[in-house]
């Protein structure tokens, strides 16, 4: 086990008092985007990236023809099956949410042939810049951004720049008290992720008449569109949505328990049950149970007036880097798995190569970690959140490979020091997911010691 992790397991339990740098600084990841977009050659005004999201989004008969070439790639004929995965490769990136819906309940074999198309369209995967182009797009404001960002929704490359579309549509969907005409006539879209995005700007901005149609898809057969309207509903202070979330606890993939359980953990704050939602079936249904006898007692005693709902819509994606890596520090000190499952995904990575793949990896590591029964006082000071490719000016060769493998993701990094008596023991760098509103921690990183502010800001 590494020596940090040693070094704040030892220190669980201590008098900690967590020091974070004010948020003052400009948001690194637009002077980022702004070479993204610099390298991809791609203008930053409002119809060039207007024009990129129109190019990269499938058309009709485009999608058409990609149903005809997946059923080809079925075909009896080796001949026939080599050239649809060539024809499917031919169309490029843009292809890939569709060959990714594919994957679902496709044979061994069928699967086989469309992963190798992935792997050769991910190559060229235009999701940096796509990420980029979304973000910057929000910034900037422009008229008619929601429509095209709702017609690129589902041909995002991957579900990272989904959730980024996602946020952006919900930063975007209402301008000046109006909600944007193309949202309401999305909520019955063929498209799951069209009806979800839409269901969490409608939910909370809407009329009466579009948050009666947001309820309905509380029964949506989809659990990630029920998710969001729950959530869009919830902001708009509705409380009646909180049965909805309690059920998808049991029986939505894990993915979506964990967020239905994030929004749960934040509207019952200090009277939230001791659970968690689990990766087995008898976890699931502890928590569900538990979660529904806490609405049977509370549902009349919560004030959404007063609830902090905003924490469940988008936030500066530097100042979410920064909390849940507080987060995520705390919960080690206390040894709390809990808060650690909420704050963490997996695979978590330490060091760059040791992985923890399961929830029980993290209960035996904790389970080394020796009880400190002497108090100590300490402090940790957050020092600046960085991009993937500032932390790799000062990686050590270790965390090379691991480092790479996740410079196309949206990940900040916080970097940030451990001090006893005045003295600074030791220095940590935590990568920090960002999916649209969504952040969480997904390795520690182990940076050169003795890194000064003027290094980091280089």
């Amino acid at each position: 086990m590494h020596r940090l992790l040693m070094c704040l397991g030892i220190l669980a339990g201590c008098a900690v008092s967590v020091h974070a740098q004010q948020p003052g600084e400009p948001d690194p990841q637009v002077a980022e985007d702004e070479q993204i977009l610099k390298a991809a050659k791609i203008g930053t005004d409002a119809h060039a990236l207007l024009d990129f999201l129109r190019q990269q989004t499938l058309k009709e008969d485009e999608r058409q023809r990609m149903a005809e070439l997946i059923k080809r790639l079925e075909d009896k004929s080796f001949q026939k099956r080599q050239k649809a995965v060539g024809d499917v490769i031919a169309l490029g990136p843009k292809a890939l949410p569709v060959l990714r819906q594919a994957m679902q309940g496709a044979t061994l074999e069928m699967r086989m042939r469309i992963e190798r198309c992935v792997k050769e369209l991910e190559k060229d995967s235009p999701a940096l810049t796509a990420g980029a182009v979304v973000r910057t797009l929000k910034l900037r404001r422009p008229p008619g951004a929601c429509g095209v960002l709702l017609a690129y929704l589902t041909s995002a490359p991957d579900a990272n720049v989904e959730e980024e579309v996602v946020d952006a549509i919900a930063g975007l969907g209402v301008v000046g008290g109006q909600v944007d005409p193309v949202l309401e006539p999305a909520l019955a879209d063929p498209a799951p992720g069209k009806r979800a995005a839409a269901a969490l700007v409608l939910g909370r901005f809407g009329s009466r008449h579009q948050r009666a149609l947001v309820h309905l898809l509380l029964d949506d057969p989809n659990p990630a569109v029920q998710l969001r309207a729950a959530q869009g509903l919830l902001l708009g202070r509705d409380r009646t949505a909180v049965p909805a979330l309690i059920g998808l606890l049991a029986k939505a993939p894990l993915p979506i328990a964990e967020q239905a359980e994030d929004v749960l953990m934040e509207l019952a704050g200090k009277s939230a049950p001791s659970v968690s939602v689990g990766d087995d079936g008898e976890a699931r249904q502890k928590s569900y149970k538990a979660w529904r006898e806490w609405w049977q007692t509370h549902q009349t005693k919560i004030d959404l007036a007063r609830a902090d709902l905003e924490t469940l819509a988008s936030k500066n994606p530097t100042l979410r880097a920064r909390e849940i890596a507080r987060q995520f520090v705390l919960a080690i000190f206390r040894y709390d798995k809990g808060l650690i499952r909420k704050t963490t995904d997996l695979p978590f990575v330490i060091g760059g190569f040791e992985r923890i793949e399961n929830r029980e990896g993290w209960d035996q590591l904790l389970a080394q970690i020796p009880q400190q029964e002497k108090q100590k006082e300490v402090k940790l000071a957050i020092q600046r959140v960085i991009s993937v490719d500032d932390y790799a000016k000062f990686a050590p060769k270790e965390e090379l490979s691991f480092v790479e493998s996740v410079r196309k993701q949206p990940i900040r990094i916080v970097v940030g020091d451990v001090f006893e008596d005045g003295k600074r023991m030791e220095q940590f760098a935590l990568f920090v997911r960002m999916n649209g509103a969504r952040a969480r921690v997904i390795a520690l990183g182990i940076p050169r010691q003795g890194l000064s502010e003027k290094e980091l800001t280089k």
